[in-house]
């Protein structure tokens, strides 16, 4: 064994970046390691560079951004170079269009949908009771999805309070309202749980009340704040081909990476990716617990992602950098039916980039070539009617041999305590512990941020060899 760290990051997610960020701070020995296979956030395409997801930034103020930010350093760095939005967001409807920011929220309301403001003015008070409720949760030094007794303890407190995972939160609004559409549709096409459930309902719709911003370079730039802040405190960040882990007596202890069969030893593994890529790494040595784990969150839908570039000229005058569009408000938010819009600058002088995405039924690449059209389609109906006329370039990062996957979005059959979909960061492989979009995929990018946190808490806690006073020295800063 040639070289050994305290922890191995493997995957692409983002909360395996995090937790190894805060790992790192915290005196632990990190690497990153990259598999190149992995497709990068950017890519090119006729001339032009895109991002293959969106990355809207909510929730700034809250818990969850604030602690991590705050112990790696990051906050004054990272807003410096946030972009904010006004308004936050816009929900386009076929005979509606309203804004999402809460001091012109109620007024348009009551403008546009006068028989719906009374149910939405109390769908916003109870996303506002709930953050009252959840957040003081979030800014404790506990780990979710709970691992021990005082973490179960802490969410049986606040479970009454909680709505329940039945609950029709718009009891005066039909199923096929504007009305409903308006409070539904930024977590429906937000969340990577679908459908999102009450508790994420509201916890997005909050979020996005707040405020959005847009970080110029996107995932590409925060990735690479992360790696300074990791290689800033002697870790490092490299490509390797990982085929297996190293399992003995019940503990990880390193990686088997490729084409040599080398081994880096390690004390723990975060394994930042979907739990199926996990038990493929593990084969026969993966527990009944994670493989159950696996088939417990089968993808739903997959995010099929459009990148145009279009004349500044055609884009609509008013139009919010994230907008979320429906057409039919009696047929599932999917496919071409129900679309978020995000605006951005093209590299360009005198042109725009739009980044529709939509929830794909299928990853069949002959229906997702159809589908793109439809999507360009229902765009010229409902917002830019000039389209063809003003379009630059336009491409998928989905479409052709050899496309990456598609980002899933997720069925929970047992949604857990918080009801926003559960994967236990913990495997039942002592060290080994997994971490990702499916953790808490009702909260989106909270949840991320959330389970890195959790993760970097108990490896911290597991970990008893390290010099406490060295440590707390590291943590006071």
């Amino acid at each position: 064994m040639s070289h050994y760290y305290d922890v191995i990051v493997l995957g692409p997610e983002l909360p395996g970046l995090l937790a190894g960020g805060l790992l790192a701070r915290r005196g632990f020995r990190v690497l990153l390691a990259r598999d190149p296979g992995d497709p990068a956030d950017t890519y090119q395409a006729n001339g032009h560079t895109f991002s293959r997801l969106p990355l809207p930034l909510l929730g700034l103020d809250g818990p969850a951004w604030r602690r991590i930010l705050g112990e790696l350093n990051l906050t004054q760095s990272l807003r410096r170079r946030l972009v904010a939005q006004r308004p936050a967001y816009q929900v386009l409807l076929p005979d509606h269009r309203l804004d999402g920011d809460p001091d012109r929220a109620l007024t348009e309301i009551e403008r546009e949908l006068p028989a719906a403001r009374e149910p939405l003015e109390a769908f916003f008070g109870r996303a506002e009771a709930l953050a009252r409720v959840l957040e003081p949760l979030l800014s404790q030094d506990v780990t979710l999805p709970p691992d021990g007794f005082w973490e179960r303890r802490e969410l049986g407190r606040i479970r009454p309070h909680l709505p329940a995972p039945s609950e029709d939160l718009l009891p005066g609004l039909g199923a096929a309202t504007p009305g409903r559409a308006v409070a539904e549709l930024p977590a429906q096409l937000s969340s990577d749980l679908y459908p999102p459930g009450p508790v994420a309902s509201l916890r997005l719709c909050e979020l996005w009340r707040r405020g959005a911003f847009r970080l110029p370079g996107g995932r590409d730039v925060l990735r690479k704040l992360l790696d300074e802040r990791v290689q800033t405190h002697s870790g490092e960040v490299t490509q390797v081909v990982v085929s297996e882990l190293s399992v003995k007596r019940g503990r990880v202890v390193g990686v088997v990476t490729q084409p040599r069969g080398e081994v880096l030893g390690c004390g723990f593994v975060v394994a930042s990716m979907p739990t199926a890529r996990l038990v493929a790494l593990l084969g026969e040595q993966a527990p009944r617990r994670l493989s159950a784990t696996a088939q417990a969150m089968p993808p739903k839908a997959w995010r099929f992602v459009h990148n145009l570039v279009l004349a500044a000229e055609g884009v609509p005058e008013g139009l919010a950098e994230h907008a979320f569009i429906a057409a039919d408000l009696a047929r599932p938010p999917e496919e071409e039916n129900a679309l978020a819009l995000h605006v951005g600058e093209a590299a360009q002088a005198g042109r725009a980039s739009l980044q529709v995405v939509a929830l794909a039924r299928s990853t069949d690449p002959a229906y997702l070539a159809l589908l793109g059209a439809r999507v360009r389609a229902r765009l010229s109906d409902a917002l830019l009617p000039f389209l063809e006329r003003h379009l630059v370039c336009v491409d998928s990062p989905h479409e052709g041999v050899g496309a990456p996957p598609m980002e899933p979005v997720y069925e929970s059959t047992e949604p857990g305590p918080l009801g926003v979909g559960v994967t236990p960061l913990v495997t039942g492989i002592k060290g080994l512990y997994v971490v990702g979009r499916q953790t808490l995929p009702g909260l989106a990018l909270e949840g991320e941020l959330v389970s890195a946190w959790g993760v970097a808490r108990m490896i911290s806690l597991a970990e008893k060899k390290r010099d406490p006073l060295k440590r707390d020295v590291l943590l006071s800063g």
